[in-house]
């Protein structure tokens, strides 16, 4: 068992007991749960912005990238809202380090299963992985109209993607007819 899982087996006895005293322990516990809390919130903010970026593919081997993974430890890591609620108000009336709570809309975007655009977005990502470095240009200014077609209307880096290969193809055709002249 973990620092973390013992001391969210701690706040968890204890807020179960009816002894709320002030206790070195507890305090202690807090301050180990406070960090994990905002390291878990950290990496969730991280996967948020993939996510946001249409990047769910990226955020997936973010939150894979832990053992357990991320959106596992987060889970851990919740407490039931009443608990939650009773634990940071004796947090405040002792003076305990307060823990903020988990990111849930982070960790429900990036646990929810995709569909409809989502997926298509997905499966384009990952043919562009393959397409970026091995493909024509013109199979490049392709699979890009299409994942910009399918990406979030304020996505700016797929557009500037685009007129990098746009301008290569442009430099392309000049030498095609340079040669042919």
């Amino acid at each position: 068992m973990s620092k973390i899982d013992d001391a969210l087996s701690e706040i968890k006895q204890y807020l179960s007991g009816n002894d709320h005293s002030d206790n070195p322990q507890i305090r202690q516990a807090a301050v180990l749960y406070s960090q994990a809390c905002r390291e878990i919130n950290s990496k969730l903010a991280e996967c948020r912005q993939l996510i946001d970026k249409g990047l769910l593919i990226d955020a997936k081997k973010l939150d894979q990238e832990m053992q357990p993974s991320l959106s596992e430890r987060a889970e851990r890591l919740i407490l039931p809202q009443a608990t939650f609620n009773r634990y940071q108000e004796l947090c405040r009336l002792y003076g305990y380090v307060t823990a903020p709570d988990i990111d849930r809309p982070a960790l429900e975007k990036l646990t929810q299963t995709p569909g409809g655009k989502e997926e298509i977005l997905n499966e384009l990502l990952l043919r562009w992985r393959k397409t970026a470095r091995t493909g024509t240009t013109r199979d490049k200014m392709k699979l890009l109209r299409a994942i910009i077609n399918n990406a979030p209307a304020d996505d700016q880096i797929w557009r500037s993607n685009l007129a990098s290969v746009e301008r290569q193809w442009i430099k392309d055709l000049e030498k095609e007819a340079d040669i042919a002249i």
